[in-house]
């Protein structure tokens, strides 16, 4: 839901099959201890790759709603990730 923000632990990033092919995953485990598969798209893994995201890091994703891309004029979803650097 836009507006929706997911905290913790990312537990594993990987990859799986859909019916829609192959779908790069990250699981992130809540302070409470919910497990939450997260599907990353485009815009996801360029945040992941800047933050240089891996397992065992705290990161906290804010989804933003859609976003419409000036190239192609289709919709995304679009979000904000931040890596918790407390630990660097």
């Amino acid at each position: 839901k836009e507006g929706e923000v997911l905290e913790g632990k990312v537990e594993k990033i990987g990859q799986t099959i859909t019916e829609f092919g192959d779908k790069d995953y990250l699981e992130l485990v809540t302070d409470e201890g919910k497990k939450f598969t997260v599907f990353i798209n485009a815009v996801l893994e360029r945040l992941i790759e800047k933050e240089g995201v891996k397992s065992g890091d705290r990161v906290a994703i804010k989804y933003k709603g859609l976003g419409l891309s000036k190239k192609t004029n289709r919709e995304f979803k679009d979000y904000i990730l931040v890596k918790d650097k407390a630990g660097e």
